[in-house]
């Protein structure tokens, strides 16, 4: 499934479909367009319609987080599936990002530590 995002909510981004190197120029630009729109002191990035993820798909998070805690904002991730869950332990950055299993229950936290999806 090619990369399709889509804003739901000015809290919540949506992205769908494959995230690889390949579409990690328009998923940045897309992401910061909506992070621009937003003065939410937090938001989600709901995984539930992804299916695939890389290493250039999490520099694009990390860059985002970064950028929110200079503003005092929270970046939090939902609907994270077992398979994307696994990259994110290997890669430890399951201790940075707090993963909610839907974006109620992660804008319902804000920032408290997430609890086993």
């Amino acid at each position: 499934m090619p990369f399709n995002p889509q804003v739901v909510t000015r809290d919540i981004f949506y992205p769908q479909g494959t995230l690889s190197a390949a579409v990690t120029q328009a998923f940045q630009a897309d992401l910061a367009s909506w992070l621009a729109t937003t003065s939410s002191p937090a938001v989600v990035i709901d995984f539930s319609q992804v299916d695939f993820l890389d290493s250039a798909i999490l520099m694009v998070l990390v860059n985002a987080y970064k950028e929110l805690q200079s503003q005092k904002r929270t970046l939090l991730l939902s609907g994270v599936s077992p398979e994307l869950k696994i990259i994110f332990e290997l890669t430890q950055l399951n201790r940075v990002f707090p993963i909610y299993s839907n974006p109620e229950a992660a804008l319902a936290n804000g920032e408290k530590p997430a609890m086993a999806a």
